[in-house]
């Protein structure tokens, strides 16, 4: 992947930024001014930012300057979810105190992410990898967990159109459409 001093740098500081903002969607009541069908979710986004995805970007981070690949590879996951969740807060919630917070993790992921793949040795990354029963099974859970989040959204989504209605979930969410 070359020289990944600087996105070493940006990483940890998303690490900081993401913590932050985190903690306090977790911790700050009244943060969230969303409809009460969002808020759990958004709370829920911050507690598996802080359990899950934050430990698991250090843990990469310490690792692939160890030259692992497949730590570089989770480096990569790790960004990709921040990318994700940030897009959801920065485009999707509610105006609040954190929004620039949402922002500037939003852009600093994204070109830390593209700054990556640009310089990634896809060749190199995989050697460390070889097709079987996880790749597999990888494949196939992700095949499905992509179904079955179509068939959730069409279950609601077929029947009101032919019903020329809103559905249902949009009135709860209260935003124009969920497909963040």
């Amino acid at each position: 992947m070359g020289n990944l001093r600087q996105p070493y740098f940006l990483s940890a500081l998303l690490a900081c930024l993401a913590a932050m903002a985190a903690s306090g969607g977790l911790w700050l009541n009244g943060l969230y001014r969303d409809s009460p069908y969002i808020v759990p979710q958004a709370r829920g986004q911050d507690a598996v930012t802080l359990a899950v995805s934050l430990p698991l970007l250090v843990v990469a981070l310490l690792w692939s300057r160890q030259g692992s690949p497949r730590a570089k590879l989770l480096w990569l996951g790790q960004l990709a979810y921040l990318l994700y969740a940030y897009a959801t807060y920065a485009f999707g919630t509610a105006f609040n105190q954190f929004f620039l917070l949402y922002v500037a993790v939003f852009g600093l992921t994204l070109f830390t992410l593209l700054g990556m793949l640009l310089k990634a040795n896809v060749e190199k990354l995989s050697a460390g990898f070889r097709p079987g029963r996880i790749s597999g099974f990888t494949g196939a859970f992700l095949v499905m967990v992509g179904v079955s989040g179509i068939a959730l959204w069409l279950r609601d989504i077929i029947p009101a159109n032919l019903a020329q209605r809103v559905p249902e979930s949009i009135k709860l969410m209260g935003t124009p459409t969920h497909v963040m």
